[in-house]
């Protein structure tokens, strides 16, 4: 399975089966669609830092402010000490300390209701004078609005939009048309070609007068990269993540807009219809664009829609991941620390809510494979973000991945936190080291580690600072733990663990069953109080 199809899987629910510190969250109620005849916009809800709501007016389009949401092991005596970087830095981070408050459930882009999936495949002979479809047009009208799955709400500013975008700066992205063409094999043209077109088009993006090409070609096997999908699916998380209501209605009007039009020409097979509707997208992202009201719709968002992570991250593994998957699998060793596996975006997004990461958190990943998750941080809480792999192909990719994101991300406008990736093993990297002194959070996938490298790995942690989280996917010290005479010197009585549950599958690459997690705290305080208990009789 691609990496892109995991976003179209249900959603991951996570069930908490022990808890041991309390977890305050604030839920505001999603705002109701209005009536039609005629409906009314859905205004934009803002939660302050103590948690209350109230509706926004937006009386002018660029000023709307919104909420939005923004593997293996490396054993000690392995080589691989020396160590290869990618460090692209970011100063994007605040002061604040204000926590994540808030997760609200919404629609996605990814989980259109079958309704409105079919509207958008119909055929052109579908009637569009048909009384009963004119009014579900009219209602999902009035209820679409800029948002995500789930919203993230934190105190802390952070600056979106990148600094190197809107700037006619060259960048070295891998387009679509580069890995889906007829050229690389698996691809047959899309449209008939006895009207002798282009069987090339180009998309602009928002935040670089720099334009992608894409092939119009279909894949053989259609879990493979789907140019003429990708398209569309741009062109709808544009309007739908970084436009208002009213600027997106050229794109999202159900009865006429550019993305109806753009799908049923397509589901129709008239090209020269469909190259028309597409360059009228160019042409409408251009002009906002350069009239700067898209660069001020990314400086209104405080936080990023999931949506869009989930999007840019998709189109970077697409683009460079894919093809180096199955010989990154190769490269593992059965019943050793070396086992590869993904996490997927569905459940590292629950896991860093959880450990409440921030704009201004320092996030480690020990065993980072393709860089995944690492880039996954930096992009939705724009947070500094390291990681650390000491298989020699996946550090490549990962690092062709970072490149491809760096770039990408320009293209988007969109800023991010620091990247940095290292080629070595976690116990043998002085860089990580450092990073890990000032970590707020760690991710490890320890699923298949040895219990010799989940006892060296809680040494290492002894080095965290208090209050720093770790997540794993088996436990480093069990839930509830007591201290006494008997293990009062054991270093696991400087940790407390919670359990959580990921139920169905689009968590991991390797199963679609449930799985538990493990979230462990740095807590000292409880190893202090004890000592402070054993001298009092002494004194007496």
């Amino acid at each position: 399975m691609s990496f892109f199809n995991q976003f179209h899987k249900k959603g991951t629910n996570i069930t908490k089966v022990s808890e041991t510190i309390k977890v305050t969250r604030t839920i505001v109620p999603a705002s109701k669609t209005a009536k039609p005849s005629p409906p009314p916009p859905r205004e934009p809800r803002y939660v302050s830092s103590n948690g209350s709501a109230t509706n926004l007016t937006n009386n002018s389009q660029p000023s709307r402010k919104r909420k939005l949401q923004s593997s293996r092991a490396d054993t000690p005596n392995s080589s691989g000490s020396g160590s290869s970087s990618v460090y692209f830095p970011t100063d994007i981070r605040s002061s604040s300390s204000t926590p994540i408050k808030k997760q609200k459930s919404r629609t996605t882009l990814a989980k259109r209701t079958p309704e409105l999936e079919n509207r958008l495949s119909s055929s052109e002979d579908e009637s569009d004078n048909n009384s009963e479809m004119s009014d579900l047009r009219r209602k999902s009208r009035a209820s679409r609005s800029l948002e995500s799955d789930v919203t993230i709400y934190s105190g802390e500013k952070r600056n979106m939009v990148n600094p190197d975008s809107f700037t006619d700066r060259p960048l070295r992205i891998v387009d679509a048309r580069s890995i889906a063409n007829l050229s690389t094999g698996g691809y047959k043209l899309y449209f008939p070609q006895d009207l002798g077109l282009p069987t090339d088009v180009s998309v602009h993006h928002v935040g670089s007068p720099l334009t992608e090409k894409y092939s119009l070609v279909i894949p053989d096997d259609l879990d493979e990269f789907r140019p003429i999908d990708d398209i569309s699916s741009t062109v709808e998380t544009v309007a739908k993540c970084l436009m208002t209501n009213d600027q997106a209605e050229a794109i999202l009007n159900e009865e006429n807009g550019i993305l109806r039009r753009l799908n049923r020409f397509k589901n129709t097979k008239k090209q020269r219809d469909y190259m028309c509707v597409l360059k009228e997208y160019n042409v409408l992202v251009r002009d906002m664009r350069k009239n700067g009201m898209m660069k001020q719709n990314i400086e209104n968002l405080e936080a990023l829609p999931s949506t869009l992570v989930d999007y840019i991250l998709t189109q970077c593994y697409q683009r460079v991941v894919s093809k180096e998957a199955k010989l990154v699998k190769e490269d593992e060793k059965a019943f050793t620390d070396n086992v590869y596996g993904e996490l997927l975006g569905p459940l590292l997004r629950q896991m860093f809510q959880k450990a409440g990461l921030r704009p201004s958190s320092v996030f480690v990943d020990l065993g980072s494979g393709v860089g995944n998750a690492v880039l996954h941080t930096a992009l939705e809480y724009g947070c500094e973000s390291w990681g650390v792999e000491m298989m020699a192909r996946a550090a490549k990719v990962a690092e062709n991945q970072a490149k491809e994101f760096k770039y990408r991300t320009r293209l988007w406008g969109i800023n991010t936190g620091s990247v940095t990736l290292k080629h070595a093993s976690f116990f043998n990297c002085d860089e990580i080291d450092a990073a890990m002194k000032r970590a707020d959070v760690l991710l490890v996938n320890n699923f298949a580690f040895q219990a010799k490298t989940n006892d060296q790995l809680v040494l290492k942690f002894l080095d965290l600072k208090d209050g720093a989280k770790i997540i794993s996917l088996k436990p480093f010290v069990e839930a509830g733990r007591v201290i006494n005479d008997r293990n009062c010197g054991d270093p696991l009585n400087n940790f407390r663990s919670e359990t959580f549950e990921a139920f169905g599958g689009g968590n991991v690459s390797w199963t679609d069953s449930s799985l538990k997690w493990y979230l462990t705290t740095v807590d000292r305080e409880p190893v202090r109080s004890y000592w402070k208990q054993a001298e009092r009789p002494r004194r007496r």
